[in-house]
């Protein structure tokens, strides 16, 4: 089963390893389908919101064309737009597979966090 609590009180899930998209750690209901003409992860999830409200903010990742590398001032990346083709809702499912994968993150705030950009810009001038 999927998390039932409501945005802002649920407990989130490491990432599984580093840079990997987050796990929605909150109920869905409502918030989906995301069309063009809205998208309700933005409502809470862009920086200028995120922090006044205390959600996660969506990366620097997501706010840069990253095909060409052009800085979209604060835009969404529209590459980027439908957030559920990445993020999943957390579950309770039982593990079907045994799986000994431990991740490593270089910093400990990566397990909440994501360095992505700084880490597809390296060596880059």
């Amino acid at each position: 089963t999927y998390s039932s609590d409501a945005p802002g009180t649920s407990t989130r899930f490491d990432r599984s390893f580093e840079n990997s998209p987050p796990l929605i750690p909150h109920d869905l209901d409502g918030l989906l389908p995301i069309t063009l003409e809205l998208n309700m992860c933005t409502t809470c999830h862009m920086p200028e919101f995120a922090k006044d409200i205390g959600s996660t903010a969506i990366p620097k990742s997501h706010l840069v064309d990253l095909r060409t590398g052009k800085d979209l001032h604060g835009e969404l990346d529209m590459t980027r737009y439908n957030c559920v083709q990445c993020h999943v809702p957390q579950s309770n499912a039982k593990t079907v597979v045994n799986n000994k994968f431990e991740a490593v993150f270089r910093d400990k705030v990566l397990k909440h966090g994501s360095n992505l950009l700084d880490v597809l810009n390296q060596g880059i001038e």
